[in-house]
């Protein structure tokens, strides 16, 4: 299946806007060139939170996890932050063997991305 790629903007819990990018089918050393030009335009209106939903990503390469690297560093290098979620057991084992994207957190569920990012912000409140 061909890589497919959407960007939608959602509003996490506390309120706070992320552009996600939900990313389907193959992220191969094919669809890694395609998927780094489909990218720019979200990177360029610089993101505080983008967000890789990856429900739909049944298979990557060296190539996809490279090109998912460049996007985090590109986000983290101007302070936001990146996340991913929803990810097939195959995609996280190969993400989890190589620790590729070191400061990017993978979660289960949006849901389980919304309840740490609402006890990040709690923490902060709290904190003098």
């Amino acid at each position: 299946m061909p890589m497919t790629m959407h960007v939608s903007q959602r509003t996490l819990s506390g309120g706070d806007a992320a552009t996600v990018v939900t990313i389907g089918g193959r992220l191969d050393s094919d669809s890694a060139r395609r998927f780094a030009t489909e990218i720019l335009p979200v990177l360029a209106r610089r993101p505080g939170t983008l967000v890789f939903d990856l429900a739909g990503l049944d298979f990557m390469t060296s190539a996809g996890i490279g090109e998912l690297f460049r996007a985090q560093k590109t986000v983290t290098g101007y302070g936001g932050q990146v996340m991913m979620t929803n990810l097939q057991p195959q995609i996280q084992k190969v993400l989890a063997i190589v620790k590729a994207l070191p400061g990017t957190s993978l979660f289960a569920s949006e849901a389980e991305m919304d309840e740490y990012l609402a006890a990040m912000q709690r923490k902060a409140r709290e904190t003098p």
